[in-house]
């Protein structure tokens, strides 16, 4: 079905003004005489895209539209007022043949695919051909019609134009050059073969417009210079079915990139369970597997946490007699180690009212000097202090700085020095601590420092959990600790303060008195893959006192504390190459959604050389925004971050193809000879 003409056939104009033929003339063909007369004309075929695949009732409609639209472009009714167009049909489209200005269907093609743009109902090609014509020639109802070769270049134009594009031949684009506004505008395409095996040099007019897209217009503006370089370079042809393999190869991808991703997020959580599971057996799992069914086995490292036993404004301490039993009733146990936090506390806590220390501070001097006592015996004692306390300074080691914490501070030449290990407690503050990594290091530095390699330590069955964990420069206030000093590192056991989940810990206090604190899912938050967690308690003041019997019984809370190892571990330990299989694979995924109808010039360049050129372009975008997730994720403790960014980079694919295929199309696709 041939569209209407922008104009009824009453009201076309030529410049002749010829009246339609009589039908004894058209018998007698005295009128065919005109055939013969050519002129040169600047020729506009227009085609409506996917026009035959409408029903008959919306080919009428779009029709009927793209008519009405054309008549009102500026430069035809001009044209049309002077006399200077010929309208004729063509396929599912039609031709204008303007007379005189080289620039007037450029001009034209640009307000009709303006308008069309912003109605969004019809997509058009638009081709522009300068040739011969004849527009004396009349159809088979004797209505005035143009032919020729002009009209055929244009029409063949077609061949070669993505939806809602303009293409130029050569000969045109010869004159369109001539103008200021056009000259920097045209963008050589690949040759084209149309029907007759006629070989085509087509251009683009890069500054097809589009609507309210400050994106087009910033790169209209940044490329106008590279596109001007472009326009003298030639580039190898992209016949039709090298367009339709492209198509194929994208939609394949598509649907591969989809079913691959839960692939990849299996493996991604398989290789991370692989690796939780190493560790757990580094860290005592099995020997604990076996410990539960033999009381007077020797325990796991047990850990202590009574962060809440005193009053942070400094009064009605708790008595820490109880934590000393405690102690010695695990040491009776044979464990292989003891780690307190035992908190040693804020700042305004330190001195007392008078000046001097207060209780406190001397209870804390009995558990410092029982600790002491049990590493002579050959069991370690970690305690956990509050906030790292000195750490930058070996040679202050819980000394003058926090105004005589301890009775007697241990120095380097002090012969206990070294059998203690006190570590940061706080992994994660709030408004204190600069970086996770910050914190381990300076609490790896401190492990090292404070420990002699030929101490009775635990620390080789833990090596792995040292190496790797450390930056490669590390600073702080007062020095600053190379690599090569931390490298001597085996490995550290680290005591975590859970003095951020406070309330968790609480609720679970008062519901279930008798047991452990678990671990909240804040900890995997803001720890995972970088900390060891052996286990974690609360140690109430009623803590002997086990509310079904009303007596004092430690055996069953012991395999209680004992149980609670059991979901100990290295949490959460992401490794690297599942996250790139993972991330490869979204990045496929988002690639082939993206590019189901890729634009004009990304699917005409080299096949190769556009697939990889837009793949990595795309991948580079979402992996600066993925492991940007990642780096928030592990500085504030958004455990699924990445995953609702890849998501999020999925939906919103069209921004990411647009922005990266139009750079692409500007900048690198068409640089390939």
């Amino acid at each position: 079905m041939s569209v209407k003409s922008p104009v009824s056939s009453g009201s076309v104009r030529n410049p002749d003004k010829k009246p339609k033929a009589s039908q004894s003339e058209r018998r007698s063909g005295r009128r065919g005489e005109g055939r013969s007369e050519l002129k040169i004309a600047s020729v506009l075929a227009v085609d409506i895209v996917e026009h035959s695949t409408r029903s008959t009732v919306e080919q009428a409609k779009a029709s009927e539209f793209l008519a009405e639209i054309a008549r009102g472009c500026p430069t035809f009714v001009q044209a049309t007022a002077q006399g200077s167009v010929v309208v004729g049909p063509a396929g599912d489209g039609f031709v204008l043949a303007f007379m005189g200005d080289p620039l007037a269907p450029v001009r034209c093609a640009r307000e009709l695919l303006k308008r069309l743009l912003r109605s969004g109902r019809v997509r058009v090609r638009m081709g522009i051909h300068i040739g011969a014509v004849n527009y004396v020639a009349t159809d088979i109802s004797g209505e005035i019609n143009i032919a020729g070769e002009g009209v055929n270049m244009a029409v063949r134009a077609l061949e070669g134009c993505a939806p809602n594009e303009i293409v130029i031949t050569q000969r045109a684009a010869d004159f369109v050059r001539e103008a200021p506004e056009f000259e920097k505008l045209l963008l050589p395409l690949s040759d084209q073969k149309v029907k007759h095996g006629v070989q085509l040099t087509l251009l683009r007019l890069l500054d097809s417009p589009r609507i309210d897209d400050p994106l087009d217009r910033f790169m209209d503006r940044a490329s106008t210079v590279h596109d001007a370089a472009l326009a003298r370079r030639k580039f190898k042809p992209a016949p039709s079915r090298i367009i339709a393999q492209r198509m194929r190869y994208l939609q394949s991808q598509t649907w591969l990139g989809l079913a691959l991703i839960p692939i990849g997020l299996g493996l991604h959580f398989i290789v991370e369970h692989t690796q939780v599971a190493k560790q757990l057996q580094l860290s005592g799992y099995e020997a604990l597997r076996s410990t539960l069914g033999k009381p007077d086995a020797r325990m796991p490292v047990t850990f202590i946490d009574i962060a809440d036993r005193f009053n942070r404004r400094g009064s009605d301490e708790t008595d820490l007699s109880a934590l000393r039993r405690l102690i010695d009733d695990i040491a009776s146990h044979g464990p292989v180690g003891i780690a307190v936090d035992i908190d040693f506390g804020w700042h305004g806590d330190l001195v007392g009212a008078d000046g001097t220390q207060g209780r406190y501070l001397d209870e804390n001097e009995i558990v410092l000097q029982r600790a002491l006592e049990l590493t002579n015996s050959g069991i370690p004692v970690i305690l956990g202090v509050h906030e790292g306390l000195a750490f930058q300074d070996p040679d202050d080691w819980l000394g003058a700085r926090y105004q005589g914490l301890v009775a007697h501070p241990l120095r380097p030449d002090d012969a206990l020095y070294g059998q203690i290990v006190m570590v940061g407690d706080t992994v994660v503050g709030r408004n204190r601590v600069p970086s996770l990594s910050g914190r381990l290091a300076e609490a790896f530095q401190a492990a090292h420092r404070l420990r002699r390699p030929q101490d009775p330590w635990f620390l080789t069955r833990y090596t792995e959990f040292g190496r790797g964990l450390l930056p490669a420069r590390h600073s702080n206030s007062d020095s600053e600790v190379e690599s090569a000093d931390s490298a001597r590192i085996d490995g550290a056991l680290f005591l975590l303060n859970l003095s951020d989940l406070e309330r968790i810990k609480s609720q679970h206090l008062e519901a279930h008195p008798a047991e452990p604190s678990l671990i909240g899912s804040e900890v995997d938050r803001k720890i995972r893959g970088k900390a060891v967690l052996i286990g974690a308690t609360r140690v109430p003041n009623d803590f002997f006192t086990v509310p079904s019997t009303g007596q004092r019984e430690w055996g069953p809370y012991f395999h209680a504390l004992a149980a609670h190892t059991e979901i100990a571990a290295p949490l959460y330990e992401f490794t690297l190459p599942a996250r790139m299989i993972l991330l490869a694979w979204v990045g496929l995924f988002v690639l082939g959604v993206s590019q189901i109808e890729p634009r004009r010039n990304l699917a005409r360049a080299d096949q190769t050389a556009s697939r990889w050129s837009s793949r990595f372009a795309v991948v580079a975008a979402v992996t600066f925004v993925y492991f940007g997730g990642i780096w928030i994720s592990m500085s504030y403790g958004i455990l699924w971050t990445e995953f609702i960014l890849v998501a999020l980079l999925t939906a919103m694919h069209p921004l990411v193809h647009s922005f990266a295929v139009r750079v692409l199309e500007r900048l690198a696709v068409r640089n390939f000879p």
